[in-house]
């Protein structure tokens, strides 16, 4: 295996730590592949739909669920981010358990998260990169219409929605870092 996988606290989700080839030319990284995958996890990751978004230094994005069979694999490719998976699950034992975790360009790390998860991130850069891999196309999952265990944020906050102060706190004079793996009470 290419990649060091475990779980997070909440089930459904996983980290991936690629391993990245390095010589003279610079390195490759391996940051998906379903064999792998499905054999750390039992799951796997048939792709429909690849997105990148780019977010300015502060930028929130998300909270977002997975509804429906939306499977979503995350990375960083550049900049860095706070990556966040909250339990959206009603019943589960992890219902509202949240984990955090930090993907950068530099730690080749990827997150695994369900269906009935919800994800969002805060940009500590500006221009952070981040992929997704999607199991459902958009389109598919909004059809599936599941609706949130409870209200939902506002799906993109910027600054001139009072987001400032918080982001902040998070980011103070430079690139913040936070602490791996870091979970809710």
């Amino acid at each position: 295996m290419t990649a060091r996988v475990s779980p997070l606290a909440i089930a459904g989700a996983w980290k991936i730590q690629a391993v990245a080839n390095a010589d003279a030319r610079g390195n490759l990284s391996e940051w998906f592949k379903d064999s792998d995958l499905r054999d750390a996890t039992g799951h796997g990751l048939h792709v429909r739909q690849a997105n990148w978004s780019i977010s300015r230094r502060g930028v929130l994005r998300g909270i977002k669920v997975n509804s429906g069979e939306l499977v979503k694999y995350v990375t960083c490719v550049r900049g860095a981010v706070l990556d966040v998976v909250v339990d959206l699950r009603v019943g589960s034992p992890t219902f509202g358990h949240w984990q955090m975790e930090q993907l950068d360009e530099d730690n080749h790390t990827a997150l695994y998260i369900a269906e009935g998860l919800g994800h969002a991130f805060l940009s500590l850069v500006d221009d952070s990169m981040v992929m997704y891999l999607l199991s459902e196309t958009a389109q598919s999952a909004a059809r599936a219409q599941r609706p949130p265990a409870r209200p939902r944020p506002h799906d993109h906050l910027a600054h001139r929605h009072g987001t400032a102060a918080v982001t902040e706190g998070f980011l103070g004079a430079g690139p913040a870092r936070c602490p791996a793996g870091r979970t809710s009470p």
